[in-house]
């Protein structure tokens, strides 16, 4: 019988590809010291985990020699608003892949309230993945600068980007009041 059509799917990726070095052979890092990585805004444009070197290629037993913790990332030209500024670089080897995540700003995405902040019934908010890209604790609401809030955060229905899910630990639905702010922690 002849084979009228084929169909094939791809897996989704968890990290970004944008930026990444393909290891052939091996990449020789310091064993101490800093090497400094400079990064271009314009190829890593959100948050998020990046596939930084990928050895899968590599046939040498040890595709990276040195220290990865010899790297340092530099951020400049970055926006600040959106990026925090830190960042983390992990191997992971049954993936034969070195990640680097770059965090989000917690201000990024606030909401600024001036008036008053009334949150008596059900409101759903749905978390943009470029905002709310990698886990920690983000400020939703703050009405720090001469507002003020009255109601419920158990009234908040949080919507978390692909991904991420909403730490039920604070409560069950990732929100807490922190002084003069409504803060939502992902998982």
């Amino acid at each position: 019988m002849p084979i009228v059509s084929s169909h094939r799917t791809g897996a989704s990726s968890k990290y970004l590809t944008g930026g990444t070095q393909y290891i052939n052979d091996q990449l020789v890092l310091p064993p101490s010291g800093s090497t400094t990585f400079y990064l271009s805004p314009t190829i890593f444009t959100r948050p998020g985990s990046y596939v930084l070197f990928d050895y899968l290629g590599s046939a040498n037993p040890t595709p990276i020699s040195g220290s990865l913790s010899s790297i340092s990332i530099d951020l400049t030209g970055f926006n600040t608003a959106l990026f925090s500024g830190t960042y983390s670089i992990t191997d992971v080897t049954g993936e034969k892949k070195v990640i680097l995540t770059l965090f989000t700003n917690a201000n990024a995405g606030t909401q600024y309230v001036n008036g008053e902040l009334t949150i008596n019934s059900s409101v759903t908010l749905y978390l943009s993945s470029t905002l709310y890209n990698t886990a920690g604790t983000y400020i939703l609401f703050d009405w720090s600068g001469g507002g003020s809030f009255t109601g419920s955060v158990s009234n908040l229905f949080i919507v978390p980007p692909p991904g991420r899910a909403v730490d039920t630990g604070v409560s069950s639905n990732g929100c807490a009041i922190s002084g003069s702010t409504i803060t939502v922690t992902l998982i």
